[in-house]
């Protein structure tokens, strides 16, 4: 049986040694580059990655520019890396502390970032990331109001059918990542990955594949990632594989980098 690969990873993890992330940019790249990758959503807890995505110099992989709104930035921050071609929005990682959390909140001053959001001159794509469930819906209503905004659920794995089902409504897409699932977070909802999958694409949404890998533990991340797939490949329909490993991706990323005029 051959297996699909996931030639566009929407949420992956570059960065430092001290970051404790097993390549940076350029080393991210050349790994992507050697397994086929075309390109990646970077994602930093810690930094806006619009500046770091142009300094690596991919050339032909697409390093994806992305913004957060973690609470060590501020809508100034985060406005001007939006403008600076930022076209993935991320809600918040960490909390007040800088510490890893779950269920968050948005900042106080999302209202005015949300305001400017439609005189963007480029598509945009508003991920929950570590949102609880009121900030999803707000994420998902601001990209119903906006033409050239679409909302992402992350970490759908956590998230239970009756809310997906609103959220789908809303013209949402989800995210399942392969990195919360081979290795459980205490405290958050126990779902296998397969049975997830089928619930979601029950709702008609598109749904699509990331790693949310690049972390030491994990190695390579495409190898990683060419693993789970593998693992997945054995326990759902082919069809349902192959929309989440290469029709879902490929939707979501032409629709960032405008390749197309509608998310299909």
């Amino acid at each position: 049986m051959d297996v699909p690969r996931l030639r566009w990873d929407l949420h992956l993890h570059p960065g430092s040694a001290a970051e404790r992330r097993w390549a940076d940019g350029p080393g991210m790249c050349a790994a992507g580059r050697a397994a086929g990758v075309r390109g990646f959503v970077w994602k930093s807890h810690v930094a806006h990655t619009v500046d770091l995505c142009r300094a690596a110099a991919c050339d032909d992989v697409a390093a994806i520019p992305s913004v957060i709104l973690n609470a060590w930035t501020n809508q100034r921050e985060v406005m001007t890396a939006l403008e600076a071609g930022g076209v993935w929005l991320w809600g918040p990682s960490r909390d007040a502390l800088g510490a890893l959390s779950w269920d968050l909140d948005l900042p106080p001053w999302w209202p005015e970032v949300r305001a400017r959001l439609g005189h963007l001159d480029h598509h945009l794509v508003v991920a929950t990331a570590h949102l609880g469930r009121a900030g999803r819906l707000e994420l998902a209503e601001t990209a119903a109001e906006l033409e050239s905004v679409v909302c992402s659920i992350t970490h759908s794995l956590y998230v239970d059918v009756e809310e997906a089902q609103q959220l789908a409504g809303l013209g949402c897409a989800f995210e399942l990542d392969l990195f919360t699932s081979a290795f459980p977070i205490k405290g958050r909802p126990a779902r296998r990955l397969e049975e997830q999958a089928v619930a979601l694409t029950g709702t008609g949404a598109t749904v699509y594949l990331t790693s949310d890998a690049g972390q030491i533990d994990t190695g390579n991340p495409f190898e990683f990632t060419a693993r789970q797939i593998a693992l997945l490949a054995s326990r759902l329909a082919t069809s349902t594989v192959s929309a989440m490993v290469e029709t879902g991706p490929e939707a979501i990323a032409a629709w960032a980098l405008q390749r197309s005029g509608t998310l299909a």
